[in-house]
């Protein structure tokens, strides 16, 4: 049987209170790690929350990753309960449809009206996938450091279409952006022994792909299937496990073989 190395080790995860920030959850409990779960909206549901706790120490924060104090606030509430965070999985995501060309009649992948790109749009996309993102990097290197550990990890997840993401271009750009906040922090941790990486998910089925938009997604899946929040949570555990220690700066597609779409 392969050790992780995660045994006890504390974890942070944004949006963990259903698809595959859950799933996430799940899959560290399982490793005996210690588990911080920052949320937006309805809590954990008891049945996640009581598989979680057969395996390992549970604790969550309801708070709007948009509000700029609030990462400092995540990392003191987890160091409190836990002590220092080893671990942590950037997986919150604000993802409404929005493009250049005024229309009412305009839906995105998941069926849902797009709206015009304006500053509302583009703020809030900006405010939770790329300054929370960003600033709860920032704290775990600053609380890393302060108290002089020597091991972490750095997960976000991003999407395959962040270079290019017509019909939900707020949402691309602020995903491409998170890509080169992550990155950096990897270069920059690498001699205190942090690893930064990225998770590019394909279509996942989190409850937004209908039936009819499956019949449309899965002739570009070379596996032939729609994704499972338990197949990007795997790959999630093996970037934080001591397996992935030479894994640095990367993005890894999680995709059943579409890879990055343009």
């Amino acid at each position: 049987m392969i050790d992780t190395g995660l045994k006890d080790k504390v974890v942070g995860i944004t949006r963990a209170n259903r698809g595959i920030g859950a799933a996430t959850a799940l899959a560290l409990s399982a490793q005996r790690t210690k588990i911080f779960i920052a949320y937006l909206g309805e809590p954990p549901v008891a049945g996640l929350v009581l598989q979680i706790e057969r395996f390992a120490e549970l604790s969550a924060f309801q708070c709007d990753l948009a509000d700029p104090s609030v990462p400092a606030r995540v990392f003191d509430r987890a160091e409190g309960r836990f002590g220092g965070v080893d671990i942590l999985i950037n997986n919150a995501a604000h993802g409404i449809g929005d493009i250049f060309i005024p229309s009412q009649n305009s839906r995105d992948w998941g069926g849902r009206p797009t709206m015009f790109t304006d500053a509302s749009s583009i703020d809030r996309h900006f405010a939770v996938n790329v300054r929370a993102a960003a600033l709860l990097i920032a704290e775990f290197a600053r609380c890393h450091l302060a108290r002089g550990a020597k091991w972490g990890r750095i997960v976000s997840l991003t999407t395959g279409g962040a270079e290019c993401f017509p019909g939900e271009v707020s949402y691309g750009a602020s995903q491409n952006a998170l890509e080169s906040y992550t990155r950096p922090a990897g270069k920059e941790l690498a001699r205190f022994g942090v690893t930064a990486n990225l998770i590019a998910p394909g279509a996942t089925q989190t409850g937004w792909i209908t039936p009819a938009l499956e019949k449309i997604i899965l002739p570009n899946v070379p596996a032939g299937r729609i994704g499972q929040p338990e197949d990007i949570a795997d790959a999630i555990v093996l970037l934080a496990s001591q397996q992935a220690r030479w894994i640095n700066c990367a993005t890894v597609f999680v995709d059943g073989g579409q890879g990055r779409s343009n």
